[in-house]
Protein backbone atom coordinates (compact mmCIF):
# COMPACT_ATOMS: atom_id res chain seq x y z
CA UNK A 1 0.00 0.00 0.00
CA UNK A 2 1.31 3.23 -1.07
CA UNK A 3 1.57 6.46 1.39
CA UNK A 4 -0.76 8.16 -1.34
CA UNK A 5 -2.68 5.47 -1.18
CA UNK A 6 -3.44 5.37 2.83
CA UNK A 7 -4.18 9.42 1.99
CA UNK A 8 -7.25 8.22 0.09
CA UNK A 9 -8.08 5.81 2.56
CA UNK A 10 -7.00 7.00 5.98
CA UNK A 11 -9.28 4.49 8.07
CA UNK A 12 -7.39 1.63 6.14
CA UNK A 13 -3.92 1.79 8.05
CA UNK A 14 -4.67 -1.24 10.58
CA UNK A 15 -6.24 -3.50 8.28
CA UNK A 16 -5.07 -5.73 6.02
CA UNK A 17 -5.66 -3.59 2.32
CA UNK A 18 -4.46 -3.47 -0.97
CA UNK A 19 -5.32 -0.90 -3.10
CA UNK A 20 -5.19 0.24 -7.02
CA UNK A 21 -6.65 2.56 -9.23
CA UNK A 22 -10.33 1.97 -9.53
CA UNK A 23 -10.55 2.12 -5.47
CA UNK A 24 -8.44 5.21 -4.95
CA UNK A 25 -11.11 6.33 -7.85
CA UNK A 26 -13.95 5.42 -6.11
CA UNK A 27 -12.41 6.75 -2.53
CA UNK A 28 -12.12 10.06 -3.91
CA UNK A 29 -16.34 9.86 -4.62
CA UNK A 30 -17.67 7.78 -1.59
CA UNK A 31 -17.38 10.34 1.92
CA UNK A 32 -17.73 7.30 4.19
CA UNK A 33 -14.89 5.06 2.53
CA UNK A 34 -12.82 7.31 3.65
CA UNK A 35 -13.25 8.40 6.71
CA UNK A 36 -15.07 8.00 9.89
CA UNK A 37 -13.00 5.72 12.74
CA UNK A 38 -15.39 2.73 12.45
CA UNK A 39 -14.83 2.48 8.31
CA UNK A 40 -12.37 -0.32 7.49
CA UNK A 41 -11.56 -2.12 4.20
CA UNK A 42 -11.00 -5.48 4.47
CA UNK A 43 -8.84 -7.08 1.47
CA UNK A 44 -7.45 -10.34 1.12
CA UNK A 45 -8.18 -14.18 1.58
CA UNK A 46 -10.07 -14.44 4.78
CA UNK A 47 -10.96 -17.90 5.69
CA UNK A 48 -13.28 -19.79 7.68
CA UNK A 49 -14.37 -18.09 10.77
CA UNK A 50 -12.34 -15.55 10.02
CA UNK A 51 -14.23 -15.09 6.55
CA UNK A 52 -17.97 -15.25 8.85
CA UNK A 53 -16.77 -12.69 10.89
CA UNK A 54 -15.59 -10.04 8.01
CA UNK A 55 -18.29 -10.40 5.93
CA UNK A 56 -20.88 -10.55 9.12
CA UNK A 57 -19.50 -7.19 10.01
CA UNK A 58 -20.21 -5.23 6.79
CA UNK A 59 -22.56 -2.92 6.37
CA UNK A 60 -22.41 -2.99 2.30
CA UNK A 61 -20.81 -5.77 0.07
CA UNK A 62 -19.55 -4.86 -3.36
CA UNK A 63 -18.62 -6.81 -5.42
CA UNK A 64 -17.36 -5.98 -9.21
CA UNK A 65 -15.98 -9.41 -10.26
CA UNK A 66 -17.18 -9.78 -13.64
CA UNK A 67 -15.97 -13.93 -13.24
CA UNK A 68 -17.62 -14.85 -10.86
CA UNK A 69 -19.97 -17.51 -12.37
CA UNK A 70 -21.99 -18.28 -9.24
CA UNK A 71 -22.15 -15.49 -6.30
CA UNK A 72 -20.58 -17.43 -3.41
CA UNK A 73 -19.28 -13.69 -1.62
CA UNK A 74 -22.52 -12.39 -2.94
CA UNK A 75 -24.59 -15.24 -1.56
CA UNK A 76 -22.84 -15.19 1.79
CA UNK A 77 -23.62 -11.37 2.32
CA UNK A 78 -27.10 -11.68 1.04
CA UNK A 79 -27.28 -14.92 3.70
CA UNK A 80 -26.20 -12.05 6.94
CA UNK A 81 -28.65 -9.24 5.02
CA UNK A 82 -25.94 -7.54 4.21
CA UNK A 83 -27.04 -5.58 0.46
CA UNK A 84 -24.62 -5.78 -2.30
CA UNK A 85 -23.21 -3.86 -5.32
CA UNK A 86 -22.32 -5.94 -8.03
CA UNK A 87 -21.09 -5.80 -11.49
CA UNK A 88 -23.36 -6.16 -14.81
CA UNK A 89 -22.15 -9.98 -15.36
CA UNK A 90 -23.06 -13.13 -14.55
CA UNK A 91 -22.98 -14.11 -10.82
CA UNK A 92 -24.34 -10.87 -9.78
CA UNK A 93 -27.20 -10.53 -11.89
CA UNK A 94 -28.21 -13.76 -10.92
CA UNK A 95 -28.99 -13.22 -7.46
CA UNK A 96 -29.46 -9.20 -7.22
CA UNK A 97 -32.44 -7.53 -8.75
CA UNK A 98 -31.29 -3.76 -8.67
CA UNK A 99 -32.99 -1.23 -6.15
CA UNK A 100 -34.35 -4.67 -4.36
CA UNK A 101 -31.88 -6.25 -2.64
CA UNK A 102 -28.74 -4.05 -3.56
CA UNK A 103 -27.28 -2.60 -6.86
CA UNK A 104 -26.05 -3.64 -10.67
CA UNK A 105 -23.88 -1.80 -11.95
CA UNK A 106 -22.06 -1.89 -15.39
CA UNK A 107 -18.81 -2.76 -15.40
CA UNK A 108 -16.26 -0.28 -14.67
CA UNK A 109 -18.42 2.33 -14.07
CA UNK A 110 -16.60 3.66 -11.19
CA UNK A 111 -18.43 6.80 -10.45
CA UNK A 112 -22.51 4.26 -10.56
CA UNK A 113 -20.82 1.97 -8.06
CA UNK A 114 -19.35 5.29 -6.06
CA UNK A 115 -22.94 6.76 -5.73
CA UNK A 116 -24.44 2.94 -4.56
CA UNK A 117 -21.88 2.82 -2.36
CA UNK A 118 -22.60 6.35 -1.17
CA UNK A 119 -26.49 5.41 -0.80
CA UNK A 120 -25.91 2.47 1.38
CA UNK A 121 -23.38 4.37 3.65
CA UNK A 122 -25.90 7.57 4.29
CA UNK A 123 -28.98 5.52 4.62
CA UNK A 124 -29.26 3.14 6.90
CA UNK A 125 -33.00 2.32 6.33
CA UNK A 126 -32.30 1.49 2.66
CA UNK A 127 -28.95 -0.53 4.01
CA UNK A 128 -32.05 -2.67 6.10
CA UNK A 129 -34.43 -2.76 3.43
CA UNK A 130 -32.26 -4.13 1.00
CA UNK A 131 -30.11 -6.88 3.23
CA UNK A 132 -33.58 -8.30 4.25
CA UNK A 133 -35.03 -8.39 1.08
CA UNK A 134 -31.84 -10.43 0.31
CA UNK A 135 -31.63 -12.40 3.22
CA UNK A 136 -35.21 -13.92 2.21
CA UNK A 137 -33.92 -14.29 -1.58
CA UNK A 138 -31.00 -15.88 -0.70
CA UNK A 139 -32.85 -19.27 0.91
CA UNK A 140 -34.01 -20.25 -2.31
CA UNK A 141 -30.06 -20.81 -3.37
CA UNK A 142 -29.00 -23.54 -0.80
CA UNK A 143 -26.98 -26.33 -1.92
CA UNK A 144 -29.40 -28.97 -2.34
CA UNK A 145 -31.90 -26.68 -5.19
CA UNK A 146 -28.48 -25.84 -6.44
CA UNK A 147 -27.25 -28.88 -7.31
CA UNK A 148 -30.60 -30.13 -8.18
CA UNK A 149 -31.31 -27.39 -11.48
CA UNK A 150 -27.67 -28.31 -12.49
CA UNK A 151 -28.53 -31.92 -12.84
CA UNK A 152 -31.86 -30.62 -14.13
CA UNK A 153 -29.72 -28.82 -16.79
CA UNK A 154 -27.13 -31.48 -17.79
CA UNK A 155 -30.09 -34.12 -18.21
CA UNK A 156 -31.96 -31.00 -20.86
CA UNK A 157 -28.53 -30.57 -22.27
CA UNK A 158 -27.65 -34.75 -23.09
CA UNK A 159 -31.64 -35.07 -24.12
CA UNK A 160 -31.34 -32.60 -26.71
CA UNK A 161 -27.62 -34.06 -27.67
CA UNK A 162 -29.06 -37.66 -28.01
CA UNK A 163 -31.89 -36.74 -29.94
Amino acid sequence: VSPSSLQLLPSCAGARCRTNSSWSAMGRRVPGLRSGSQTRLFTGFPRGDGLGQVIGSLDVLSNPSLTETFGNVTREAMACGIPVVVAQATGGTNLIVHGVHGAVIPPGDFAAYADALSAYVRDASLRFTHGKAGEKRGRAYDWDSVNQAMAEAYLRLLKAECS
